[in-house]
This record gives structure tokens, C-alpha cells and sequence, in this order.
């Protein structure tokens, strides 16, 4: 379901409702002024206007909370658009790109990052940089992940574990990730050496 679609429904139901109140209203001032069934009363006049001033200002109310709900739903579509585009981009790359979370957890990996390691794709993601890494190089890479964070562009070369536990070298190129001033994370570029 679309987001705000819920809100949408409700604000007609809501209209609906003030339509309905308005019709029951209506038959009583015809029935009291019109067909003198009723005695008037002196408020009438007064009370009508009112209400008329209530549904204006509703009617107003819906009107922009339909034009929010629908720029919204715009909003998203062009959002995934734009994020569909970036994936193909990413994945049609001819360099090995990785994400690594703070903790060097990879949390995205491209097709051809996932040559050069000798692994598919999603089975890169949620694991653990240092476990793919060869015990030699594991304090070495203990140690380089620290200076990602103060220096971008770190150059490491490691040898990794493959799909099939044969080792590879790889050279990656490392960089901090920022969001809202702070380093989330990082990037990675990956090449066979």
C-alpha cells in the first residue's frame, strides 16, 4: 500500500461523515424555517454560518492533505527511481566496491567485488572484513582499519580467503563514510593484485 493512502481514506471517510451531518442539519433548518414545522430558532442564521465556516475550512484541510499525500507518493517513486539507478550503476562497475559498517562488517558488495574476493555477491554481506582475511595479515588490518578513520585513501594489501578457502591478494583502498558529521562506516575499492 502507498504511503499516506491509510491517512487519504480517512480524510474521506471523515468528509463523508461532515456530508452526512451536513444533510441532517439541512433537513432540520428547512423543517424550522421553511416548512415551520419546528419554531425557529434565534441562533439559526448564526449557526449556519458557522458551519459554513467549518466546512470551508475543512474543505481547505483535505484539499492540502490530499496534495501532501500525492507529492509524497511522488517524492518516493523518484527516490527509488534514483536508488535503482545508483544500484545499476554500482553493479555495472568495473571496480570491486565494497561498504563496511563501523564495526568492518560489509554491508554492500558489487559483482565484481565479488570476483576479485571469489565470493557471490550477497554471500560478502554481514560478513566480518577480518575473518576473510588470512591470520598474517589480520593485526595489520586490526591496525590500518583504526587509521581509516584519520586518514582516507589507506592502501592495504591483504590476502584473503576465497569462496573455496584458497587464498587471493587483493589490494583495497579504503575511506570513511560520513553522515551528518560523523564516520559511519566505510568505502572500499578492491583489486586483484
Amino acid at each position: 500500500m502507498k504511503s499516506g493512502s491509510i491517512e487519504l481514506r480517512w480524510a474521506y471517510v471523515a468528509f463523508g461523515l461532515l456530508a452526512g451531518i451536513d444533510v441532517l442539519a439541512g433537513i432540520r433548518i428547512l423543517r424550522r424555517m421553511v416548512w415551520h414545522l419546528e419554531p425557529s430558532a434565534p441562533d439559526a442564521p448564526l449557526f449556519i454560518l458557522l458551519f459554513l465556516l467549518l466546512h470551508v475550512v475543512l474543505l481547505w484541510l483535505f484539499h492540502r492533505l490530499r496534495n501532501l499525500v500525492r507529492y509524497d507518493q511522488r517524492l518516493r517513486a523518484m527516490y527509488e527511481q534514483e536508488l535503482g539507478f545508483a544500484q545499476q550503476l554500482l553493479d555495472a562497475s568495473t571496480e570491486g566496491l565494497l561498504m563496511f559498517g563501523p564495526e568492518g562488517t560489509i554491508t554492500y558488495a558489487n559483482r565484481r567485488a565479488g570476483e576479485v574476493m571469489g565470493y557471490a555477491p550477497e554471500a560478502l554481506l554481514g560478513q566480518r572484513a577480518q575473518l576473510l582475511v588470512t591470520p598474517e595479515d589480520q593485526a595489520a588490518l586490526q591496525e590500518q582499519w583504526v587509521q581509516v578513520w584519520a586518514q582516507p585513501q589507506q592502501v592495504y594489501h591483504l590476502r584473503v580467503y576465497d569462496a573455496q578457502g584458497q587464498v587471493r591478494r587483493v589490494q583495497v583502498t579504503a575511506s570513511p563514510r560520513w553522515h551528518q558529521g560523523r564516520v559511519v562506516g566505510s568505502f572500499g575499492v578492491v583489486h586483484p593484485e
